[in-house]
């Protein structure tokens, strides 16, 4: 009898662990490859003699260009890490998300510093694209669909994850890529162009920040492992 408890009490542990690691929505910010546009253009600048000490502090400060991106969703706001990484605690429930570049938004507010909503801002340039989990029947597959979508709302749907850039500094490849059914939704790649500037967005965004949670990370120390766990601050 006493092993039965002991095995009931194991399993009763297993899924109090499971309801409270809430699943998450992840992506990876690459360094776009080959930029041979940014290259030639600071070919370019190097010859102005008065620009050059400009572009060199500008390039030491800026050398891991998918570290220090600022990304917001379901109110929270995250910035990558040096490995590109952002990570935001799963707030809806469909296996899609709207992926937005933008880098300006207008907050509406309903009291004090609660926010209604989020607006696009008419004089910033806007990137939309739907990124959307589907099935394939035929190879028993799960596969992410992303495609290019047109703005037909000044209001940024609610299931958007808006990265704070100008969009000609993100490419955000359109297409399949396979993945796997999980509560987690683990995006594909997007890539970041050495031209970006976050300390721009950083000073935007930090009007801003006020207004939204932060999301952090937590680890649980096991015999042989880190259990990880996102929730807002």
């Amino acid at each position: 009898m006493k092993i039965y408890i002991y095995i009931l009490s194991i399993a009763c542990l297993c899924i109090q662990q499971n309801i409270n690691a809430d699943p998450i929505i992840t992506l990876f910010i690459r360094p776009y490859p080959g930029d041979q546009a940014f290259a030639q253009e600071m070919a370019n600048r190097l010859q102005n003699g008065k620009k050059f000490a400009k572009r060199q502090l500008y390039c030491i400060a800026n050398q891991c260009a998918q570290a220090g991106v600022i990304a917001t969703y379901a109110g929270y706001l995250r910035v990558s890490n040096s490995s590109g990484q952002i990570i935001f605690p799963r707030k809806h429930e469909q296996p899609l998300i709207y992926l937005i570049v933008t880098d300006k938004l207008v907050p509406i507010t309903m009291i004090a510093n609660t926010v209604h909503h989020l607006q696009f801002d008419p004089s910033a340039d806007v990137a939309l694209y739907k990124v959307e989990q589907k099935y394939d029947e035929q190879i028993n597959q799960y596969y992410w669909d992303v495609t290019t979508i047109k703005k037909t709302s000044d209001i940024v749907p609610l299931e958007a994850l808006v990265i704070i850039s100008k969009p000609k500094n993100v490419i955000v490849p359109t297409g399949v890529t396979l993945t796997t059914e999980s509560p987690n939704l683990i995006l594909p790649d997007i890539y970041i162009k050495k031209d970006v500037n976050p300390i721009n967005n950083a000073l935007y965004m930090l009007n801003l920040a006020h207004l939204f949670s932060q999301a952090s990370v937590k680890y649980k120390q096991e015999a042989k492992r880190y259990l990880q766990q996102i929730t807002g601050g």
